[in-house]
């Protein structure tokens, strides 16, 4: 699935099972396992950055900047931790280390 399909799938979910009172905008901010950010996802950073930062070109760089790292390293963590989880509850301890290894393979 492309983070277009997630963007699409995520925005019939919320039309389809919650009503958002008038004015309210919803972004599918759609990360793929990879890191690629969808189109909504960019587009809501840059248009945030740049309200809060008004005319200062430094400030926008900046916060920018900081958000990409922010969400970037909270999605890496996001998909650390879920294959942790498939490793503790898939591969037996005594197998880990030839899994882990290049060439290994789980």
């Amino acid at each position: 699935m492309t983070v277009k399909d997630g963007e699409t799938e995520k925005n019939e979910y919320y039309t389809k099972h919650f009503r958002f009172p008038e004015g309210v905008k919803v972004v599918p901010f759609v990360i793929d396992a990879y890191g690629k950010w969808g189109e909504s996802a960019k587009s809501w950073v840059d248009s945030s950055c740049k309200r809060a930062a008004g005319n200062d070109t430094k400030l926008y760089n900046t916060l920018v900047s900081r958000a990409r790292e922010t969400i970037s390293l909270a999605h890496a963590r996001g998909v650390g931790i879920v294959l942790d989880r498939c490793i503790q509850r898939c591969i037996d301890p005594d197998d880990y280390a030839v899994a882990c290894a290049r060439g290994g393979g789980a």
